[in-house]
């Protein structure tokens, strides 16, 4: 639990919905309004693209028609965050594959 400034506890939530289309849950204190983040989103492997040719789909969807795309959007982008996506995303295909 984090405590704002200005001494709440509780939070407000509200979808903002980027210009690039993804969704996300912003948390803004419920005693002075001031922003605290962002909710976390849901599983890994509900996380879906929003860019390129498999944008809307889920990782998940995607490492089961094309998991070369997985590789190269893993070559290709920056964002730790998303690496670590992948990852996971490749290993529960694998274990999947293997059973």
């Amino acid at each position: 639990m984090q405590i704002c400034k200005c001494g709440a506890v509780e939070n407000t939530e509200t979808e903002k919905i980027f210009s690039n289309g993804t969704k996300h849950i912003e948390l803004r204190c419920k005693g002075c309004h001031t922003h605290r983040g962002y909710k976390p989103q849901g599983k890994f492997e509900d996380f879906s693209l929003w860019f390129g040719k498999h944008k809307g789909k889920t990782l998940m969807q995607i490492y089961k028609e094309e998991p070369s795309y997985l590789d190269w959007i893993y070559a290709n982008v920056a964002k730790d965050s998303m690496k670590k996506k992948i990852e996971e995303v490749l290993k529960i295909g694998i274990a999947i594959e293997k059973k």
